[in-house]
């Protein structure tokens, strides 16, 4: 119960969920039933995303307290500290961006008959927004928890995000009508420059 960083983070993440799920269930309630089904995907790459992804995730949030608070093996200077609230809010910001502008946004990897490509937004700046904001996110994380060692989980998520992006960009290519002309005009995946 003594760890402010822990209470700023649940504060902020329900000032982000309450009006993004009132938004979305008055917007887009298609949306919202897929972001939070809990069906598991039926390709065996994707399937596995999904389970290590979701143990990477409570390995963060075990050794963040067991590090901040409890055996304090590590020190996170307080302006790291904000840096990592900083970063949480414009990844949170992103994910929104990316969910206003894609109504095909589904927790696994599938394309839909009738599916069009979504190039507003954060999609004319890399392909992949939402899978660079949770990178981002997952980094800024353990910073703001104040837990160095929860940088490890995070960077096998981040590692694991990246894996997922190649797969899923080779089936949008191969499944999704004008992907590649798409792919052509915004060429990286996930980090402007680089990838």
């Amino acid at each position: 119960l003594d760890w402010p960083a822990a209470w700023l983070y649940l504060l902020l993440f329900a000032c982000y969920a309450l009006p993004v799920t009132l938004y979305l269930k008055k917007k887009n309630p298609e949306l919202l039933r897929r972001r939070t089904s809990y069906r598991m995907p039926e390709k065996g790459w994707d399937k596995l995303f999904i389970i290590v992804s979701t143990i990477l995730c409570l390995a963060l949030f075990l050794i963040a307290p067991l590090d901040a608070v409890r055996y304090r093996w590590s020190q996170v200077p307080l302006a790291l500290e904000a840096l990592g609230f900083t970063g949480i809010a414009f990844s949170l910001v992103v994910i929104f961006l990316v969910m206003r502008e894609n109504a095909y946004l589904f927790r696994m990897v599938q394309v839909e008959s009738g599916q069009k490509v979504v190039t507003t937004g954060p999609y004319r700046i890399v392909r992949h927004p939402m899978y660079m904001a949770f990178i981002a996110m997952f980094f800024c994380i353990p910073l703001a928890l104040g837990s160095f060692y929860a940088l490890i989980p995070a960077t096998l998520f981040a590692a694991s995000v990246i894996v997922r992006t190649y797969f899923e960009d080779k089936e949008l290519h191969k499944e999704l009508k004008e992907y590649t002309e798409y792919a052509k005009g915004t060429r990286y995946r996930l980090i402007p420059k680089v990838w």
